[in-house]
C-alpha cells in the first residue's frame, strides 16, 4: 500500500531579467572555458601589466638618475666598479620589484577572475509568479478509506446479527 506524490511547477520571470540572465549564461560559458584554457589572456590582466611594466620603469628611471646624482655629489665617477656596483644593485632591486607585481597580478588576476565566475553563475532573473500543485495518488490514497469503510459495514453487519 503506497502512496505516490506527484507535485508540478511553474515559474514566471520577468522579461528583461531574463534576457540578463540569457547574456549572462553565454558570459558565464566562456568564462568557465577561458579559465580552464588559460586565465591569464583576459584584457584586465594585460593592462595591469603594462601598467605595472611602466610605473616600474618610470621607477627605476627615476632612481637611476637619483644614483647619478648623488655618486656624482660624492665625487665618484660613472664609469667607476663602485658606480657599477650601485648601479648593478639598484637593477637587482628593481628587477625584484617587477617580480614581485607580476607574482601578485597573477594570483589577483585568478582570484578577480573566479569571483567574477562565481557572481555570473549565481545570477537568476526575478522570477514574478509562479505555481505549484500536488496530486496524491497510488493504493494507498484510497485503499485505507476503503477498507475502513468495510471493516465498519461488517461490524454493523456483525451487531445486527448477533
Amino acid at each position: 500500500m503506497s502512496t505516490q506524490t506527484k507535485q508540478t511547477s511553474t515559474s514566471q520571470y520577468d522579461p528583461q531579467s531574463m534576457g540578463v540572465f540569457s547574456g549572462l549564461s553565454k558570459s558565464f560559458g566562456q568564462g568557465i572555458q577561458d579559465t580552464v584554457n588559460n586565465p591569464y589572456t583576459n584584457m584586465a590582466f594585460n593592462t595591469q601589466f603594462a601598467r605595472g611594466n611602466q610605473a616600474m620603469g618610470a621607477q627605476g628611471a627615476s632612481q637611476n638618475q637619483l644614483l647619478l646624482r648623488n655618486m656624482q655629489a660624492r665625487g665618484i665617477n660613472p664609469s667607476s666598479p663602485a658606480f657599477f656596483a650601485a648601479m648593478n644593485q639598484q637593477q637587482r632591486g628593481q628587477s625584484s620589484n617587477q617580480s614581485g607585481m607580476y607574482n601578485n597580478l597573477l594570483l589577483q588576476a585568478g582570484q578577480l577572475r573566479q569571483g567574477a565566475l562565481t557572481q555570473a553563475g549565481g545570477y537568476r532573473p526575478m522570477q514574478t509568479g509562479g505555481t505549484q500543485t500536488q496530486s496524491v495518488g497510488g493504493l494507498g490514497s484510497w485503499l485505507p478509506q476503503v477498507a475502513a469503510a468495510a471493516f465498519q459495514g461488517m461490524n454493523k453487519a456483525a451487531m445486527a446479527g448477533g
